[in-house]
């Protein structure tokens, strides 16, 4: 089998002749590495491929840009808002060298114009994006879309800024502090996702990834906002044919770990054991089952010890998860962390490691 083969083989739940290596096609380093490792059977996996467009007719945006801070106005008929980002940032602090400072709600003033704005923003396909990758990669890469659809309360979180200093506790406190503006807000993103899924759902792609787990919140959140959505969505997009993942980055899933099978979801994708997550990949199997395939993001902090140890750790996974269905791939930091000639060493090093491991792991009869 090559790599392409192996990944849709345990994505249709049969049996690869080895454990499939399939980072997310932007982690990888671009050529000889890149086609060393795709000769020993790596094959990409595309995450950030969108099958559809929008816009906003009744929305006037503004962008102002000063220094390295750029602004964006959302002039809507109810009011005004604004978010801005950072730029020329080096790759090591933010993948796209730039960095969410301010979202845009931030005052209860701003509820308003973003229910407008979410309300007013129109879907259109564009499924061609898929047929267009499809065949750039050819057998060297396996494309999933991202369906923009996802559970409201963590779609929420974008709007409050992700990531920035006063995202995450604006976030966390709207419920308590404005529940009436945060409710219109949350059945605002429920009606956004009906005119998302109009969209895509009859795009080709056969692998949509349908929103995320994160650390910013927790088990009570997952059961009462995000499984009425999986519970929603999931049945519909089955009955399609298409095989559905969420990027489970978290670093604390041990919390939620009895609550992701009830998604019906078919692959858990990102899941990254310790040492940087709290639940292992035995773990893992043992509370989600043979029905849930997992796509192990390699914790990268092991790139940092010596080869032998990075390939000693990753004999020790799949040893623990024998039969699988596994994937082991690369979702979180990838080429960012390539600085210098010592990061770049530990990268590649450790990615070849991991391609070792599998070998030497396929030859004991998986």
């Amino acid at each position: 089998m090559n790599g392409h083969e192996r990944l849709d083989a345990v994505l249709h739940r049969r049996k690869p002749d080895k454990v499939p290596f399939a980072p997310y096609d932007e982690m990888v380093p671009r050529g000889s590495f890149e086609r060393e490792l795709r000769n020993r059977g790596m094959v990409l996996w595309t995450f950030r491929t969108v099958p559809y467009w929008s816009e906003f007719p009744n929305v006037t945006f503004e962008t102002r840009v000063e220094g390295d801070r750029v602004t964006t106005i959302a002039h809507t008929p109810v009011g005004s808002v604004s978010s801005w980002y950072t730029t020329h940032l080096s790759r090591t602090i933010a993948r796209e060298r730039s960095n969410q400072g301010g979202g845009w709600i931030k005052s209860v003033e701003d509820y308003d114009p973003v229910i407008f704005m979410i309300g007013d923003e129109l879907f259109h396909p564009d499924h061609e994006v898929f047929d267009w990758i499809s065949r750039d990669l050819g057998g060297d890469g396996h494309v999933r879309v991202q369906s923009g659809l996802g559970p409201p309360y963590t779609g929420a979180y974008g709007y409050y800024g992700m990531g920035t200093p006063d995202g995450l506790p604006n976030y966390v406190y709207a419920p308590l502090d404005f529940p009436d503006h945060y409710a219109r807000l949350i059945a605002a993103l429920e009606r956004r996702n009906r005119r998302v899924f109009d969209a895509v759902a009859d795009c080709p792609a056969e692998v949509f990834n349908l929103g995320d787990v994160s650390d910013y919140y927790g088990p009570k959140q997952f059961r009462e906002q995000d499984l009425p959505f999986y519970e929603e969505y999931v049945p519909l997009l089955h009955a399609r044919g298409k095989i559905l993942t969420n990027h489970a980055h978290s670093s604390h899933l041990q919390q939620v770990k009895d609550l992701i099978p009830m998604t019906g979801l078919d692959v858990i994708d990102a899941f990254t054991p310790p040492p940087v997550g709290n639940l292992s990949l035995a773990e893992a199997r043992a509370a989600w089952g043979d029905r849930v395939i997992i796509g192990l993001n390699f914790p990268e902090s092991i790139f940092w010890e010596p080869t032998e140890e990075v390939k000693a750790y990753t004999l020790d996974l799949l040893r623990s998860d024998p039969g699988g269905p596994l994937i082991i791939t690369l979702t979180e930091m990838g080429i960012s962390m390539l600085a210098d000639d010592m990061t770049e060493q530990a990268f590649k090093a450790g990615m070849r490691a991991i391609m070792d491991a599998i070998d030497e792991y396929s030859s004991e009869g998986m």
